[in-house]
């Protein structure tokens, strides 16, 4: 869990960082990969956990995009989900981020619908818990919306060693959440040839429920934050 803690806060560090000072129209999905990786390897990892995802605008309602040549615009959208391995172990966070001034009326009510999503499965997530109800949770959000055909995914997944690990937050799994598991939840709506929004957060399951990785460990690891 230590691990764990460490390779999440420089995941953490490094989105601030990107938020911060790198999100420039201009910039291809490519070039962010890169400068993204390039922060993990100077900052203590050892490589990525996975492939970096950098999706701007339509390309984000593709949950697994390639970043390519697209470029960030004056006023739209860019979904990054990214993860490094430090002592061994992985981290995955994805934020979708606006980039200008005037996010529109459809990005601000789909993202809200994504944070109220991920919210209803933290707020009743426990061990025991079936790990089918936790994804339920989620989904009755998107229901009620009428946009649950646009949730083409499990609500998220444990992380260790490897960067997909047991639990599995999906719809056809009857086994309980486990205790001690650290794990992500991260609903999203990909809408095609629109837009995407996924949320990715991650904490540890205990007795009492789900604790996120708490600010203070954040500041744990990352050289220059």
């Amino acid at each position: 869990i230590k691990a764990l803690e460490r390779s999440f806060a420089l995941n953490h560090a490094m989105l601030r960082w990107l938020e911060e000072s790198q999100l420039q129209p201009g910039r291809s999905e490519a070039e962010l990969a890169w400068a993204i990786e390039k922060y993990f390897r100077d900052n203590g990892a050892s490589e990525l956990a996975f492939p970096s995802i950098v999706a701007v605008d339509q390309n984000a309602a593709l949950p697994h995009a390639i970043p390519g040549e697209k470029k960030l615009p004056d006023n739209g959208l860019v979904l990054v989900d990214v993860g490094c391995r430090v002592d061994g172990y992985c981290s995955d966070q994805t934020r979708t981020f606006w980039v200008g001034d005037a996010p529109h009326k459809e990005f601000r009510e789909t993202m809200k619908l994504v944070r109220d999503a991920q919210q209803a499965a933290l707020d009743k997530m426990r061990p025991g818990l079936p790990l089918h109800e936790a994804y339920t949770l989620a989904r009755n959000v998107f229901e009620k919306a009428g946009v649950e055909a646009y949730f083409t995914h499990g609500l998220g997944h444990g992380v260790g060693i490897e960067i997909h690990e047991n639990p599995n937050f999906g719809r056809r799994w009857n086994r309980p959440v486990p205790e001690g598991s650290v794990v992500t939840v991260e609903p999203g709506i990909y809408l095609p040839g629109n837009f995407g929004v996924r949320l990715e957060d991650f904490g540890l399951m205990t007795a009492e429920g789900f604790v996120p990785f708490t600010q203070s460990t954040h500041e744990l690891v990352c050289i220059d934050c």
